[in-house]
Formats: structure tokens, C-alpha cells, sequence
């Protein structure tokens, strides 16, 4: 499950979406680390006896093929932030796994930004999935910007859209407007 924050300053809509880890992962991750310490110190205290040695290698081998290769997701699962920036000329991402942060991006759109919803996820009657910003180009042919890295849930979408749709009036552009799909 994700905590989905909307703010706005009247120039720009920002969404925050933080990960929160589900206790499945958690009980993953603190397996493969007990694994790992317990095969350092198994090989290190077994003062000759083969099998210890042999044993604690296999766990400290087993605790590190556990947890390198998904050492980046299980870092979004536990600490992950994204942090969205939606103005009427552009949309910026930023992505906090929280021992690091990826530079941000930004993304220009010429005329039109589109938001669509893909619902991934229904847990008890919350629906959630990723938002997809699309724009069109000067010869009127449609795009994919991007796409958010965290679900939003489907409430909050639609409390974005209304927010995006506000700044766009205010700036009074009739040559700009937001379309918003609904996808099951």
C-alpha cells in the first residue's frame, strides 16, 4: 500500500507518493540478512569443522544472492519515495530510494498532457495502479511522457486531475487541456 500526498502553490501540482512496506518483504528481507550474518560467523567461529564452514558459506552465499540482486527493489519497497511535479508546460519525476536519489527528470509537452489511470491492484475495494502522462506532438500525435513508479490510488487520481485541471484554468490556457481516462 502507498500514502499518495497532493499539494499545489498555484503554479504547480505536486503528487508524493511513499511506499510502505508490506510484512511479507519484511519477513524476506530479515531472512536473507540473519542468513547472511549467521554464514559469517559460522564461517569464521567454526575452528576447523568442515561441515560449519561448509554450512555457513552456503548461508552466507545464500544471504547474498538473496539480497544483491533485489537490492534496488527491496530498497523502493521499504524506503521508497517519488516526488511529481505537474506544470502547464511540463511534468518533473524525482525518485528517492532512501539511501540514494536519482537526479530528477523533466518532461516538456508542446500543447496537450493527458493523464490515464491503469488500475493494477484491488485490495479491499481500494483500487490502485500507475498514472500515465501522455502529451501530443505539433503534428497532433500522441505520446507517453511517462509513467509513475509508485501505485496511486484511484480517489487520489482523480483528486489530482481536478487539482491539474484547476491550474490550467487559472492560467486561462484554451490552447492546453487535460483529458482524464478512467482505465479498469
Amino acid at each position: 500500500m502507498n500514502i499518495s500526498e497532493i499539494t499545489t502553490d498555484g503554479k504547480c501540482v505536486y503528487l508524493i507518493n511513499r511506499n510502505i512496506a508490506g510484512t511479507t518483504l519484511k519477513v524476506i528481507i530479515r531472512l536473507a540478512f540473519v542468513s547472511l550474518v549467521t554464514g559469517v560467523f559460522m564461517s569464521m567461529f567454526s575452528k576447523g569443522n568442515t561441515f560449519y564452514s561448509f554450512l555457513g558459506l552456503i548461508l552466507l552465499l545464500g544471504g547474498i544472492l538473496t539480497l544483491l540482486p533485489l537490492a534496488r527493489t527491496i530498497l523502493w519497497n521499504m524506503y521508497g519515495e517519488e516526488y511529481l511535479s505537474i506544470s502547464t508546460k511540463s511534468v518533473a519525476q524525482q525518485i528517492n530510494f532512501g539511501w540514494f536519489l536519482l537526479p530528477r527528470e523533466t518532461f516538456e509537452f508542446e500543447q496537450t498532457l493527458r493523464l490515464d489511470i491503469e488500475i493494477l491492484r484491488d485490495e479491499n475495494g481500494v483500487q490502485e495502479g500507475f498514472i500515465h502522462f501522455y502529451s501530443y506532438d505539433k503534428n497532433n500525435q500522441p505520446y507517453h511522457l511517462l509513467q509513475s513508479k509508485a501505485y496511486v490510488q484511484q480517489e487520489k487520481y482523480v483528486k489530482l486531475v481536478s487539482q491539474v485541471n484547476l491550474l490550467f484554468e487559472k492560467e486561462d490556457m484554451e490552447s492546453r487541456t487535460i483529458y482524464v481516462k478512467l482505465k479498469d
